[in-house]
């Protein structure tokens, strides 16, 4: 079964869902679980169990929340059950317009840095 792109989680009403988790916890020998499709307490448990004793396929342990995000689905599923989309959204900010800014500032910086030193120039010249 492919991971539904939202949490799984207690309360979840789809129940196929539901039962296809509860399969294959019992699978991974974290039951026995009855597969009726209520992700109640035993399935919360048998759950944060199989991410207690499992890791993400970067090999770093999973949060144990008793919830299925996808990191804990792809550890139980397999890796081919999530599909990954690219994000085409352009970035906020690309690498050129922060360079281009960073010199616009590094500009106005030394514009304004010279505005003072003339007026510190020109009070000290008043004054003397």
């Amino acid at each position: 079964m492919n991971y539904p792109n939202r949490i799984i989680k207690a309360g979840e009403t789809n129940k196929a869902i539901v039962k296809a988790v509860q399969q294959k916890l019992n699978e991974a020998g974290l039951g026995p679980i009855e597969v009726i499709g209520i992700y109640g307490p035993k399935t919360v448990n048998a759950v944060k169990l199989f991410q207690a004793t499992h890791r993400d396929q970067n090999g770093l342990p999973l949060e144990i929340d008793g919830k299925l995000g996808s990191l804990s689905w792809v550890a139980l599923f397999g890796p081919g059950t999530v599909t990954v989309t690219e994000d085409t959204r352009p970035a906020l900010v690309s690498i050129p317009e922060i360079f281009g800014l960073q010199h616009f500032c590094i500009g106005a910086f030394k514009k304004l840095q010279k505005t003072w030193i003339e007026k510190i120039r020109y009070s000290k010249q008043v004054i003397a």
